[in-house]
């Protein structure tokens, strides 16, 4: 849980969920083998995640009565929302499109699967 932060477990079971869940699953990881395994599957989830996974950002909430509508902003991944963003230095944005160039995220993904089958068999 995050520090500071009272009850916040389900939070960050959601997002466990949302991400790490999906490939992992819910078995208990003990050994030595297994953590080295799931750090590794941590850093390719990571790129998979911010580099080829867009996502909607909530924009407003507007309240006409008893209704409440949801206006979203366009899809777009991390990558594209640090690269749009004024505030992050060049050179900062010179690195990440360096590391976009020699990622494939299929490969990524096919990876991603070997290590989360690798972990369950264990």
């Amino acid at each position: 849980a995050r520090e500071e932060k009272k009850n916040d477990q389900n939070y960050i079971e959601q997002q466990n969920f949302s991400v790490v869940r999906r490939f992992v699953g819910y078995q208990r990881l003990d050994t030595y083998q297994q953590l080295r395994i799931l750090n590794q599957l941590y850093d390719l989830l990571s790129d998979y995640q911010n580099f080829f996974q867009p996502v909607m950002r909530l924009k407003e909430k507007v309240r006409n009565g008893t209704r409440l509508t949801r206006r979203y902003d366009t899809p777009k991944t991390a990558y594209q929302r640090v690269l749009a963003y004024p505030g992050t230095r060049e050179e900062v944005k010179k690195k990440l499109r360096k590391r976009f160039l020699k990622l494939n995220p299929r490969r990524l993904l096919l990876d991603i699967t070997r290590l989360g089958r690798t972990l369950a068999k264990m």
